[in-house]
């Protein structure tokens, strides 16, 4: 695991409110306000550094995608697994009663235009976070995470606001692809960990 546990502030990190990527009106992508204590409620949050002139991460994005939609598509049944591996049952009964969903999905632009940004948010699943092209928050973003390249795919324990994993792409990737299932397990022992 690659984790160093540095507490991070959502708060600080985000800002008062992200974008949620709503759909299409006519050409114009329409996104809603979410407040940014939102995410403080999502047991995992996934920040996924991308831009739509980098093949590597139009090439993960539909793994990103399959993994977001398995972690959140049974939350019970992933969490009762958890509970059977873990002593902390009531703990685990707590989670399965908080979670809708597990994963949520902030995607930084690191797109080199407006205009490319726009074409990424096209690929960008439904209902993901997006953080835009230009804004400020994308500096400190890269400089909290040491940022070096793209993709980067950073798993925080979102309540505890706590670093799980700080490059995950590579475990979702074998994820998703059948060859393991087993960060997502990972990821949930470690926020179990983290609250005691």
């Amino acid at each position: 695991m690659e984790t160093n546990q540095k507490r991070i502030s959502l708060a600080s990190l985000f800002g008062p409110h992200l974008q949620r990527k709503r759909g299409l009106v006519g050409t114009q992508f329409v996104y809603d306000q979410v407040s940014s204590d939102f995410l403080m409620q999502v047991p995992l949050l996934a920040i996924y550094l991308s831009a739509n002139w980098c093949p590597p991460c139009k090439g993960f994005l539909p793994f990103l995608n399959r993994f977001y939609i398995q972690a959140n598509s049974e939350p019970d049944s992933n969490i009762q697994q958890q509970k059977k591996k873990t002593e902390q049952v009531n703990m685990a009964d707590q989670f399965t009663q908080d979670l809708q969903p597990i994963l949520e999905v902030v995607v930084v632009s690191m797109d080199s235009s407006k205009d490319q940004f726009e074409e990424h948010v096209n690929d960008i699943p439904k209902n993901w976070f997006v953080i835009p092209y230009g804004d400020e928050r994308i500096k400190r973003i890269k400089e909290t995470f040491d940022v070096i390249g793209i993709p980067q795919l950073i798993i925080l324990d979102a309540k505890q606001e706590k670093v799980l994993e700080i490059n995950a792409r590579k475990k979702v990737f074998e994820d998703s692809e059948g060859n393991g299932g087993n960060c997502l397990k990972e990821w949930i022992n470690d926020i179990i960990s983290n609250s005691l």
